[in-house]
């Protein structure tokens, strides 16, 4: 998967507190609020970005040790 920098930083970021906004602004450090909470929106509906975050998730759950 082939995604920027950002973009990594905004889901590693996102997977901590699911807070789009606060992530975003991890990433973007020089957006206002307004801007991250706008954006933030648009980056979850990226299906290269979701599925990045559910790489995350599936990680965690292996190092916690977490089944369903």
């Amino acid at each position: 998967m082939d995604l920027k920098a950002e973009h990594k930083v905004f889901s590693q970021e996102y997977v901590i507190d699911w807070n789009g906004t606060r992530a975003y602004q991890v990433a973007y450090p020089s957006c206002s609020y307004d801007t991250a909470k706008v954006n933030a929106s648009k980056l979850l509906t990226n299906t290269n970005i979701l599925s990045y975050i559910e790489e995350i998730q599936q990680d965690i759950k292996k190092l916690a040790g977490v089944s369903a």
